[in-house]
């Protein structure tokens, strides 16, 4: 029996249309089983147009170059290091760390001014510390870099820090344009006037001069205060630095903690100049020149908390610190943690590589338990003048219940 002409037609298209079929679905499925892996996209990863703002959202985070200082032998930390940033969607470059031991001895600077109960290994480590981050500086200088994010090889962060960063630009943007009578927009994201964004810290706060502070709202990032290791470093406490889901920006003065901290090629000839005598802890030191002890104008912006913060991986308290030793033999265990990170991408690596989205919280019974990592954040911001000097004197208690007050005729504590 012949089957009509427009019954043979249809019959092709139909087998056609089923072996397409066959072929979509096997091809979905190879690709489902084979790369389970797909890079995290967050929902600014392809943000386009003619504000600087958009750069923060590129593989570098608005900066020229983003480094990492860390020891070659600690592997380990830059094993989960590479997965975050990659994770996260931004590069890193290494830069190594320094041993006290590699150190010719006529390089260290005479009569290092630091307590005298650090010393042995311990003051060691800070020696070579302060050459890693001199290293990073005159890396910069040298290859004529504008602008550097420098992280230190534990340095971890939030599932939101593009977000994040944004927000900290806009208000530090803004600070520098009420600083400077500036209205013209800046070519740089994060503005033209800075010397120092220091934005992973263990303690940040501005002078006592009348001032302002840019406010953030209903930022869901920000760790609640009962578990905050950082310091709010004032004795006079706005009601905003103790308030949850709140983080401010400001001009610090005073600082402690080099986990992450970006400069410009200006402001890294003027850190090179300083503190190539430098006689103290590199990040005190870095704290003095944001006082403007050694070179003016030194212009430093921070968040408080901070952005970014220590991680400390799961098992011995021995391996946390390369300055800070503890012996094997007494060291305690612990549970793997990072300081005033909230959702920690170090901690989430193995969710976010199974392809789950949700991202778990660190504090899930004082924030929300957790976030889809795409979801914008609905943070408010706006521009608040503050006279710390006539404000109350009132300190903000760490996770530890532990308080720091201002050594007298300061404004901060010393360290």
């Amino acid at each position: 029996m012949l089957v009509p002409l427009w019954n043979r037609v249809t019959l092709r298209y139909v087998a056609l249309a089923a072996i397409l079929l066959f072929v979509l679905h096997a091809s979905f499925s190879l690709t489902h089983e084979h790369n389970p892996l797909p890079r995290l996209k967050t929902a600014f990863s392809n943000l386009k147009g003619g504000d600087p703002s958009s750069d923060i959202f590129n593989r570098t985070l608005g900066f020229e170059k983003v480094f990492a200082i860390g020891l070659p032998a600690r592997t380990d930390k830059r094993d989960i290091t590479a997965l975050a940033s990659s994770l996260s969607e931004f590069d890193i470059t290494w830069l190594p760390g320094v041993l006290f031991r590699d150190m010719d001895a006529k390089a260290i600077p005479d009569g290092w001014d630091m307590d005298p109960a650090i010393q042995g290994s311990e003051k060691e480590a800070f020696i070579g510390s302060w050459r890693a981050h001199m290293d990073a500086l005159v890396h910069i200088v040298e290859n004529n870099i504008q602008t550097a994010l420098i992280l230190e090889d534990d340095a971890d962060w939030d599932i939101t820090i593009k977000q994040q960063f944004s927000h900290f630009a806009t208000g530090a943007k803004a600070l520098q344009e009420l600083r400077s009578n500036r209205t013209a927009p800046s070519d740089s994201a994060y503005g033209r006037d800075w010397d120092v964004l220091w934005l992973g810290h263990r303690k940040v706060g501005p002078d006592n001069a009348r001032q302002p502070v840019y406010v953030l709202t209903n930022d869901t990032t920000v760790p609640p205060v009962d578990v905050r290791h950082g310091y709010w470093r004032q004795s006079h406490v706005p009601t905003e630095a103790g308030a949850d889901n709140t983080r401010l920006i400001v001009r610090t003065r005073f600082s402690s903690g080099t986990f992450a901290y970006a400069v410009n090629l200006r402001s890294a000839l003027k850190i090179v100049a300083a503190l190539q005598v430098n006689t103290q802890p590199y990040d005190i030191a870095l704290s003095q020149m944001c006082h403007e002890n050694y070179i003016k104008p030194f212009d430093c912006y921070a968040p408080y908390p901070p952005l970014m913060a220590t991680h400390r991986a799961a098992g011995s308290a021995s391996r946390d610190s390369d300055i800070h030793t503890v012996a094997a033999a007494t060291a305690q265990m612990h549970e793997e943690s990072t300081w005033d990170v909230v959702y920690s991408v170090m901690q989430n690596v193995k969710t976010l590589l199974a392809g789950d989205r949700w991202v778990k919280s660190q504090w899930p019974k004082q924030t929300a338990p957790g976030r889809w990592a795409d979801d914008i954040l609905q943070v408010q911001g706006r521009v608040e003048w503050m006279d710390f000097e006539n404000m109350q004197e009132k300190h903000i208690k760490n996770i530890n219940g532990e308080e720091k007050k201002p050594a007298a005729g300061s404004s901060c504590e010393t360290e």
